[in-house]
């Protein structure tokens, strides 16, 4: 499902308006920042609120101004407005540069022609997203490059968020919205808001809400995805009600009228009924009396028989589509496959339900933000021994029990009927089952290891290794399989390989291989010196605190365990074992041990991971543990020629 808003980042670094002769000091602010490229002198956002025809119009004029500090500003010159053309329409762009003369003054030159075309969209098939681009004449240090223009939404129910932070420093950012008092109005504020300044000016008709934020450093995403929403200072308006003719209209007054408008776009689907998609449901749990095994012959075939295409196109990014279409033409986006498996389900007599919620990139909850800003996906929801199971058509490969990843500990709005709903949490997977196990029979031939390995990938770990192999020959997956079970040097060469449970919806899948490390251990005089970690999960993977000030998130907790265990060729003798090793802290930890009997050496590691989120306070403790691994990483066996 796709998020029918602009996309704020980009009027952030792009959206810039018309001044007369600027007024600033470009030397100072290059003091001030002088590793920015450059510098937002203004980037403002105003949406007007208005009633015509008993209907909502929201138009939003976007001015701002940026300053370039330094000669890179011709890599700047080309700016695009986008927007999707069912929701939103552009009006009244305006743009120039303002460019530096030896005077001292600003020459101003009017951007001449414009373009409209159709940009790619990665992973979407089709959708309806253009954008209006434009490249500004003579950049270069010192120059401005301005312009505004207007928005006009086309559906009350999308108003884009506005984000008071951007890549660039900035002077002054300021999102207002003035609107009449016959309209009840509600904004969310998240993000750091330190500093961020809000007022209210009342007038005869009309109420405007102003957030100003002065002075801001630019903001540092540190290349996490998540940050902007989780961190960047955002507003999110929406319209509550409003009273024309001494009727009140509710537009997003709570879940419940959310949840009102969502349901009128699944009402005649949950009603539907279909010959071809009941003989289908018919033919996938024939003889199947277990409602377990019915319901994974219907997910898993859904999963395998029709191919996930992302449309986004106007409502058509939330409205899901026939299912005899979706069986019909053997693809769809999320809620295509929704559709197709809550119809299978209804014919075999399931109960089940559409279900919205939102990836774990988007930090909101329904009730703090009963809008549709809040979640960008559709699943099936159905309950199963009195929990609630939630069934991703998208996720090819996944069994029946776990969520996607992407979606545990969300909030799902799951669809009861018309006049009710449930509002339940998806759990997150234990990190019990979300496993590796490697164990690893070894011996050695002067400084070549050779030995005999069986692994065990269960939970998360099977699913994203059949997914990796899910559309690749055998002959290709040989190959590739072997490939990604190299380990220990770069001279490893997995002989042979032999695997069970992949891209057959096993809780676990098995591995058998044949594995040869050359100039793998080190003879020195009489002793060879063997590192039993041929497998170093973790390794070297510290966290730089100087530059990591935002939490980080991961898929899924799990367990990694490693058991090597050699044997001593003869003419050899145990020498030195390593010394036991362990560290504990809160959500993660390790344990190595060693022990021996007869002439085998065992070692045996298992390394905790139990968090999605590893908070800026754990940090120092993470760093601890990586450094006393890597240090027990570095400890060998030492075995003595007789």
């Amino acid at each position: 499902m796709m998020k029918i808003f602009i996309s704020t980042l980009y009027f952030l670094c792009c959206t810039l308006v018309v001044f007369a002769q600027p007024d600033f000091n470009t030397e100072r602010i290059r003091e001030r920042y002088p590793y920015a490229d450059a510098f937002f002198l203004t980037n403002k956002a105003a949406i007007n609120i208005s009633i015509k025809d008993d209907k909502l119009e929201i138009g939003t004029d976007y001015t701002s101004d940026l300053l370039f500090l330094n000669d890179k500003a011709n890599l700047y010159k080309r700016r695009s407005i986008y927007y999707y053309e069912e929701n939103e329409a552009i009006s009244n762009l305006k743009a120039q540069s303002y460019v530096p003369q030896s005077n001292g003054r600003l020459r101003k030159i009017e951007v001449e022609e414009t373009f409209v075309d159709k940009p790619r969209k990665r992973g979407v098939f089709y959708d309806d997203l253009k954008q209006i681009y434009f490249d500004y004449p003579s950049l270069k240090q010192g120059a401005v490059a301005s312009y505004s223009y207007h928005e006009q939404y086309k559906d009350p129910h999308f108003i884009a968020p506005f984000f008071l932070a951007a890549y660039s420093p900035s002077s002054k950012m300021e999102y207002s919205v003035t609107f009449p008092k016959n309209v009840s109005l509600k904004y969310l504020l998240k993000g750091d808001t330190a500093g961020i300044e809000f007022s209210k000016k009342e007038m005869k008709n009309s109420i405007t809400y102003t957030w100003q934020a002065n002075n801001r450093p630019a903001y540092d995403d540190e290349d996490e995805e998540d940050n902007w929403r989780l961190h960047a200072p955002h507003v999110i308006l929406y319209v509550d009600k409003y009273t024309v003719n001494d009727k009140t209209i509710p537009v997003l007054s709570d879940v419940k009228q959310l949840y009102t408008w969502y349901y009128a776009h699944i009402s005649q689907l949950v009603t539907a009924n279909s010959d071809a998609i009941q003989l289908l449901a018919d033919s996938l749990t024939r003889g199947i009396t277990d409602e377990k095994q019915k319901i994974k012959s219907i997910y898993y075939w859904v999963q395998d028989h029709t191919k996930y295409i992302a449309f986004e196109y106007g409502l058509g990014g939330f409205i899901p589509r026939d299912a005899e279409l979706v069986y019909a033409r053997r693809y769809g986006d999320c809620k295509d496959k929704s559709s197709l498996l809550y119809a299978l389900f209804k014919s075999a007599g399931i109960p089940a339900y559409f279900t919205w919620i939102g990836t774990r990139s988007i930090p909101y909850s329904y009730h703090e933000l009963p809008t549709p800003v809040v979640d960008n996906h559709m699943i099936i929801s159905l309950r199963y021994h009195d929990q609630w199971c939630f069934l991703d058509g998208t996720a090819s490969g996944l069994a029946f029990g776990y969520p996607s990843s992407f979606i545990q500990c969300k909030e799902a709005l799951i669809a009861i009927n018309a006049d009710s709903f449930v509002i339940a949490k998806v759990p997150v997977i234990e990190k019990e089952k979300n496993f590796k196990t490697d164990s690893l029979d070894i011996t050695f031939d002067g400084t070549t290891i050779k030995g005999t390995g069986h692994s065990s990938y269960g939970g998360f770990f099977n699913y994203m290794i059949s997914n990796a192999f899910s559309d690749v020959s055998e002959k290709d997956k040989q190959e590739g399989m072997a490939q990604s079970f190299e380990f220990g040097n770069n001279k490893c060469k997995i002989d042979s390989i032999t695997w069970k449970g992949v891209n057959d919806y096993s809780d676990t899948a098995i591995f058998n291989y044949n594995v040869t490390i050359p100039v793998y251990t080190k003879q020195i005089d009489n002793k060879m010196y063997v590192n039993m970690h041929l497998k170093k999960s973790l390794q070297g993977e510290l966290i730089e605190t100087s530059k990591t000030k935002k939490e980080k998130q991961y898929d899924y907790k799990y367990i990694l365990r490693q058991i090597t265990v050699l044997t001593i060729p003869s003419g050899y003798n145990l020498f030195k074992v390593p010394e036991n090793s362990e560290y504990k802290s809160g959500f993660f930890g390790y344990n190595i041990v060693y022990h021996t009997a007869g002439n085998k050496v065992w070692m045996e590691k298992t390394i905790s991971f139990d968090t999605l989120v590893k908070e800026t306070n754990q940090f120092d403790d993470w760093n601890k543990m990586i450094n006393k691994l890597n240090d027990a990483y570095s400890q060998v066996v030492v075995l003595q020629q007789n």
